[in-house]
């Protein structure tokens, strides 16, 4: 049962927004996108264990992305499966090419296609750590803490391992269901029923705080170097038009009477959930009138007189 489904992240959601509007002169043009790349390889890498979940048991307990801010206890988990007898941390990696890891030093190397290659830290470190913030989490919640192991995944089709020494938990993600399966036989006693299992599931997820993140400021973006406009809703390779109440492709002439919906809700990734008639009216490229009129719809309240006025985008 997958109690916390899961979803993409706040800051590859802004950056999917910016990156496409971010003008190619701007200084920190290159590492927006970047980071932008490196965050959806990431998220693809994590997405494509989907398939090989279906192989475990559906009776467990799924928590997909869970963070949470516990004091001094905050941590995220790529995913977290809930059974009776144990509980599976899976940290999910999208490298490729061939990756070497000698369990003895717990240097990680990364060699790609082209000979280049990169050394990583010891990613059962991470683990190690987010398991031990677990269980500090659920020891004072009066629950017995069961087994909490550990896996690596590696999650590219293209990703070849090759351990010096013995570590059977890092493994590419097509050793996920038997790797689970033989996790199972170890830890074979029950420590918790499932009613039991599913209130600390529920547990969790209450505690489940996403983070949000503030891309503009972060990566010093000006105001200036994102593109103004609204974006063709089937090409989208254009700005689009406003004429007579609609909006119409200059290159593919397609008509959306609500492209500009789109339009604001990328607003809002970029800049936040306020904005003032000059801010649509320069953002959508239409006369101030025309502004004003549509945030009078799409909005979901407002506070101000006149210039002052802020909408709320929700």
């Amino acid at each position: 049962m997958i109690i916390l489904p899961q979803q993409k992240p706040s800051s590859l959601a802004r950056l999917e927004v910016i990156t496409p509007r971010l003008m190619k002169h701007s200084p920190v043009y290159q590492d927006v996108r970047n980071r932008y790349l490196r965050e959806k390889s990431g998220y693809d890498g994590e997405r494509s264990l989907n398939y090989y979940f279906n192989f475990l048991p559906q009776s467990a307990i799924y928590l997909h992305g869970l963070r949470v801010e516990e004091r001094q206890y905050t941590f995220q988990i790529d995913h977290l499966i809930l059974f009776p007898n144990l509980f599976l941390i899976i940290e999910v990696k999208n490298n490729a090419g061939l990756i070497k890891y000698n369990t003895e030093t717990g240097v990680l190397k990364c060699i790609k296609r082209d000979g280049t290659y990169e050394h990583y830290g010891d990613p059962f470190i991470q683990a190690r750590i987010q398991r031990f913030k677990l269980k500090k989490l659920l020891e004072p919640s009066g629950f017995n803490v069961p087994p909490i192991h550990t896996l690596v995944v590696f999650s590219h089709q293209d990703a070849v391992l090759e351990i010096e020494g013995h570590q059977p938990d890092l493994i590419i993600s097509q050793r996920l269901p038997w790797r689970v399966s033989e996790l199972e036989q170890k830890y074979s006693t029950p420590i918790f029923s499932r009613d039991e299992v599913l209130k600390i599931g529920k547990m969790l997820k209450n505690k489940h705080k996403p983070k949000e993140e503030n891309i503009i400021e972060e990566c010093n973006i000006k105001r200036e170097h994102i593109r103004a406009g609204v974006w063709c809703t089937n090409c989208k390779k254009f700005m689009m038009k406003r004429t007579n109440r609609n909006w119409e492709c200059p290159s593919c002439k397609h008509k959306d009477r609500n492209a500009h919906l789109k339009a604001l809700e990328e607003y809002r990734l970029m800049f936040g959930k306020t904005i003032k008639n000059s801010e649509a009216r320069e953002f959508l490229q239409v006369p101030i009138h025309v502004a004003k009129r549509l945030l009078k719809k799409t909005s979901s309240s407002y506070a101000g007189e006149t210039k002052a006025r802020e909408y709320t985008l929700s």
